[in-house]
């Protein structure tokens, strides 16, 4: 498909995949509710925003990286 698509819902969609789906973009991905947001670009950076943010791990949270900032 050339060009760009849009779709629009008033009311719900559910999508529902008995296996695997990937969605890939070139530029930048986003995903938006509300006051809430994960932006995903190109060049690795990915930015998850909210009022509230929990990362919730039921077994193991592993962060790994060379530098590590944590602002209270």
């Amino acid at each position: 498909m050339n060009g760009a698509q849009q779709l629009s819902v008033n009311g719900a969609q559910n999508v529902s995949v008995n296996g695997s789906i990937s969605v890939t973009a070139t530029a930048q991905m986003s995903f938006v509710c509300g006051a809430s947001s994960i932006v995903m670009d190109s060049g690795g950076t990915i930015t998850i925003s909210g009022v509230n943010v929990s990362i919730v791990g039921s077994a193991t949270l592993v962060t790994e990286a060379p530098l590590t900032n944590i602002k209270c």
